[in-house]
């Protein structure tokens, strides 16, 4: 008895507190109070325990307009409209940024008027950086293949007016073809993949796409590109196909590279890390720094003091 009547108080407390906060702040407050708590609660064993519940509760939340879809201003002219059910984005609205070391290592090897690959954009938010740094004389290539996915991409390139972003909807490949792409969860759309496996990681979407496939040497040749200064490879176990129909790219411009070198979603695709690294050891690149799930790749022999470190 006294276990349901701690229920019922406990029930009639969070009932208050939502009311409240209903009544006493924006949607667009209590959408980045959500964000920052979820983004806080590794911080200690209790806020593990609350933030996970909340994970769960993100549905309803969303369900009930406690929370919704925003747009957000992050300077340097960029805007993105954010759903907070959703990793990446709710990662920007809570901290304005994602993969902050990545995101400064791009930007410190483009220069004005410099031009950047963005392969597997997602939402855009390192082609917009990119396209902030480069300028309106650069040029930015964003890849997504996946159909919702695009939608959002688009639309943060338009809200953000940024003209020199070129959208590819395809996957690169080492072919022509046609693949079948797995969505990722709401939770977690960034996990799109050629896998079905990787893809449902982070749970279900059910959703399934036939998608083109081209090398990124057919596109580049297509554009007619005269300089690559930097390259985001971030295809969730897709990497060695990337690698191998873009040898032309790599011979010719040589720009630095980052990209995602998982080794259980590159064997989720037939391929191994080793592999990964054979690959471009062949066309003269170092491994440098590992970073948020990413490796920096240098062309040369050497890195410098500071890529070292």
């Amino acid at each position: 008895m006294r276990i349901l009547v701690r229920i019922g108080i406990l029930v009639a407390v969070v009932a208050g507190v939502f009311g409240a906060a209903m009544a006493l702040f924006t949607p667009e407050q209590r959408t980045l109070s959500t964000a920052r708590f979820m983004a806080s609660y590794k911080n200690s064993a209790p806020q593990i325990v609350i933030g996970v519940l909340s994970e769960y509760s993100l549905p309803l939340l969303h369900a009930s307009g406690f929370i919704q879809p925003m747009d957000m201003d992050l300077g340097r002219g960029i805007k993105m409209h954010l759903d907070a059910r959703d990793l990446v984005p709710r990662t920007i609205l809570a901290n304005g940024v994602y993969e902050p070391v990545t995101t400064k290592l791009l930007e410190d090897h483009l220069p004005a008027g410099g031009t950047f690959v963005d392969i597997g954009a997602h939402i855009g938010l390192h082609s917009l950086l990119a396209a902030a740094k480069v300028g309106p004389q650069g040029r930015v290539l964003s890849v997504e293949p996946n159909p919702d996915t695009l939608v959002e991409l688009r639309r943060n390139l338009e809200l953000s007016q940024a003209k020199q972003v070129a959208v590819h909807p395809v996957a690169c490949s080492d072919k022509e073809g046609k693949l079948e792409l797995f969505a990722g969860s709401m939770a977690n759309t960034g996990m799109s993949s050629l896998s079905k496996k990787t893809a449902e990681a982070e749970g279900e979407s059910g959703r399934r796409f036939s998608v083109r496939a081209r090398p990124l040497d057919d596109i580049v040749a297509e554009l007619g590109l005269s300089r690559i200064d930097a390259m985001k490879i971030d295809v969730e176990g897709a990497e060695l196909f990337v690698l191998k129909g873009a040898l032309r790219t790599l011979e010719r411009f040589h720009p630095f590279l980052v990209m995602e070198v998982k080794e259980d979603q590159l064997a989720a695709m037939g391929t191994t890390k080793a592999a990964v690294l054979s690959l471009l050891h062949d066309l003269g690149y170092t491994p440098g720094r590992s970073f948020e799930g990413n490796v920096e790749f240098v062309y040369g022999s050497k890195l410098s003091s500071q890529q070292t470190r």
